[in-house]
């Protein structure tokens, strides 16, 4: 016996109950109490023997699905929508009306000005240099409009 609960602990790490609903071995941590616990061992030995008997036919098998699937109708939970489930969630009801107003930090339309980095900032413009004539070298025009031009 002590082999046997040995070896059930050590490989279901599960609740073990004898023959008659007791409670021998208790798992750690566990938000159910000891009623229900057993409420649920006893339901779900049941439902292995069950199993054990239907698995011998392919009819009692199906009968066993179309029954579990007609057991399983009872215990479905009220149809919440989605709505209701955020509502749960967060604690409090959603607005059916929401009035959300246009953002009140646009000045104008169009292209908006670059922000100007450190590289930008070191630039300073510089005055435009006055043309220089490669043929006279002299400053204020150059070689095409040239006073000095053969032609």
């Amino acid at each position: 016996m002590f082999s046997e609960l040995t070896h059930y602990c050590l490989v279901s790490r599960d609740n073990a109950f004898d023959n008659e609903g007791n409670l021998l071995v208790e798992k750690a941590i566990s938000s159910v109490d000891a009623s229900m616990r057993r409420k649920m061992s006893t339901a779900h030995n049941k439902f292995e023997d069950i199993f054990q008997q239907a698995k011998t036919s392919e009819e009692s098998m199906d009968v066993l699905i179309q029954n579990l699937e007609s057991l399983s109708l009872l215990f479905q939970p009220t149809s919440h929508t989605r709505q209701e489930e955020q509502e749960n969630f967060i604690g409090f009801s959603i607005p059916d009306d929401v009035q959300v107003h246009p953002p009140t930090d646009i000045l104008a339309k169009g292209k908006c000005k670059r922000i100007l980095g450190h590289a930008d900032k070191n630039k300073k413009k510089k005055e435009p240099t006055p043309r220089k004539c490669t043929t006279c070298k002299d400053v204020g025009h150059d070689r095409r409009n040239c006073p000095n031009k053969e032609s």
